[in-house]
């Protein structure tokens, strides 16, 4: 009898300020041939958001080529056209509008600045089943 069991990971990067606005960064790809369910994601930044100067970061589905977006995985966070900014040195959580990713799928972080936020050091932390439990 086999017993079924999922898989839980985490995964957590740890980079510099972006730089200019309009970047997008390929975090990981899921496995080849499973899906991931993510359970949970956070972010954290370095330096406090400002009033004029702000970075705004979404999680994305890129599809399994990585060369456009897909669909959102989570709502953007920071920024200065979404509610609360970001506090230094304190993990924020997403909320995710869609966890499920398909297996052999980009996971992109989209980044967009407003005035001259630098972040220094930015961490992304994501939570997430691999196989069974996650829905396909």
């Amino acid at each position: 009898m086999a017993i079924l069991s999922e898989r839980r990971e985490i995964f957590s990067v740890i980079f510099g300020d972006p730089g200019a606005d309009d970047k997008q960064i390929h975090l990981f790809r899921t496995p080849a041939n499973q899906p991931i369910e993510i359970l949970a994601a956070f972010i954290t930044v370095q330096n406090a958001q400002a009033s004029g100067s702000a970075g705004e970061f979404q999680l994305e589905d890129w599809g399994t080529d990585g060369t456009s977006v897909e669909g959102t995985i989570a709502v953007a966070i920071g920024g200065t056209a979404v509610g609360p900014r970001i506090a230094a040195s304190t993990p924020e959580p997403y909320v995710l509008t869609d966890g499920t990713v398909a297996a052999a799928t980009w996971v992109v972080l989209d980044y967009q600045e407003t005035g001259d936020f630098v972040e220094q050091q930015v961490t992304v932390t994501i939570e997430y089943i691999v196989g069974f439990g996650a829905n396909a």
